[in-house]
């Protein structure tokens, strides 16, 4: 079984191993090799086997998806062209992957195993913690630190993906409460509801003047119609942020496409909204749009930002966003979240609160994550669905009562910035400082956040 010792797991392709079992055997025939290859990674994927986690897990994925992994079966390995027609296979599988929103070969060529010092995680869960979290009579804090042992022994077990994102997630001691609750071995429905009703963030209805709404809902529905929708705007600055986004949604296609670029999906279903409601002459923040960070070339989608740091962050994915790509998007902009808070508290002791907005194609959702009892806490704020086509326009209401919501200086976002620039260089450090936590030391995670 030299193969899995001295090859990376990426490596482990159908060619390359039968290629070496067929070097090393002397019944070359495919039916043999096949054998041999199944019955190594069986022994590899075993707990015992002395491999570590990543490679038992991979030898048990490619056992799992045998049929799939093994599909020329149908070709004679004896022939000389097999290599270069299994090759015009795979690329032919690759490129189909490619066309379709969703396949099995894009989410294997996105997912990877993330390397995870376990050990520091555990002697830190090992500590007596300085405080903790309670609601009731329920210790929030104690039952979330069995379930960060559980994932730590699921991790030395079977080793952790980007598909694991709440695991991920509990390594940085960020808790997400929304429901259904993703820790349901630890809590019972009850203990869940009595601790998310305590959220600090839930909307204040109504958001905008019934008036507005109804004038919003009528001119929606003419569109869909076909009448004249153009919507005219009154003096007040809430109604020309109403009219400047509907009428900039108007040419929305007929009918949705089922896959979209990022920047075209931007231009055309996000980025109205955006445009009337944050660039406000009078706000406390800057807003940013598809910048670079620092001396990377990946661009941070949308994100407000006080001294340089976000006081909201964003993710962005347009239509045909893979299930894989959203679970990966999820864990960073939760990450970067608590990296905003870390930077608040150690320039200027605060606020320490942050928004999350994720747009992952027609879905957009929003949280905000405070930092209470040594834990980051990521409430839900509100979800919509994004007006995509003519059929779905009445959902511009919805979604511009969300991003003003989002935005407003009665709610968060700029409330935010205001409590942060106001405060000074030189303060007192607050009792949060003692309880902060880094990150796991993990080099995927270190270049997701750009930390290195």
């Amino acid at each position: 079984m030299e193969f899995y010792q001295l090859h990376q797991v990426n490596e482990w392709t159908c060619v390359k191993i039968v290629e070496y079992y067929r070097a090393k055997i002397k019944k070359k025939d495919w039916g043999t090799v096949l054998d041999s290859v199944k019955k190594d990674l069986q022994k590899v994927a075993e707990v015992n086997s002395g491999f570590d986690a990543t490679r038992r897990r991979k030898a048990q994925e490619i056992v799992d998806r045998w049929k799939h992994w093994t599909a020329p079966t149908d070709r004679n390995m004896d022939n000389p062209h097999f290599k270069v027609e299994f090759q015009k296979i795979k690329t032919t599988k690759s490129s189909s992957a490619s066309a379709s929103p969703v396949s099995d070969g894009e989410n294997e060529e996105q997912d990877e195993p993330i390397e995870i010092d376990l050990m520091s995680i555990k002697k830190q869960l090992e500590m007596v913690p300085l405080i903790e979290w309670k609601v009731g009579d329920i210790n929030v804090t104690q039952k979330f630190r069995q379930y960060q042992r559980s994932v730590i022994d699921k991790a030395m077990n079977y080793g952790l993906k980007w598909d694991d994102s709440y695991e991920i997630l509990a390594f940085a001691s960020i808790i997400v409460l929304s429901w259904p609750c993703p820790y349901s071995k630890f809590f019972t429905n009850r203990e869940w509801d009595q601790i998310t009703q305590t959220n600090p963030y839930v909307i204040q209805y109504p958001v905008i003047p019934s008036q507005t709404s109804t004038v919003l809902r009528e001119v929606a529905m003419k569109h869909l119609m076909g009448k004249e929708s153009y919507m005219q705007p009154d003096e007040s600055e809430l109604s020309k942020a109403v009219a400047r986004t509907f009428n900039d949604l108007c040419d929305v296609p007929i009918y949705s496409p089922v896959k979209m670029s990022e920047e075209l999906h931007c231009d055309k279903l996000l980025f109205p909204y955006i445009n009337s409601l944050f660039f406000r002459r009078l706000a406390e923040y800057e807003v940013r749009l598809n910048c670079a960070v620092g001396s990377s070339k990946k661009r941070p989608d949308f994100s407000c930002v006080v001294d340089d740091v976000p006081i909201l962050n964003s993710e962005i994915k347009p239509l045909g966003v893979t299930p894989l790509k959203r679970k990966k998007d999820f864990a960073k902009i939760h990450l970067r979240a608590k990296k905003s808070i870390n930077q608040q508290l150690n320039l200027k002791g605060g606020p320490g609160e942050a928004g999350l907005l994720m747009n992952m194609g027609d879905v957009v959702e929003s949280f905000f994550m405070d930092f209470r009892f040594g834990l980051y806490c990521s409430w839900p704020f509100h979800r919509t669905r994004l007006a995509i086509d003519k059929a779905s326009m009445p959902l511009i209401e919805s979604n511009f009562c969300h991003f003003v919501a989002l935005e407003a200086r009665i709610e968060r976002v700029n409330k935010l910035a205001e409590d942060f620039k106001g405060r000074s260089q030189q303060f007192t450090p607050p009792l949060q400082i003692k309880f902060m936590t880094e990150f796991p030391d993990s080099p995927q995670l270190r270049q997701l956040l750009e930390l290195s």
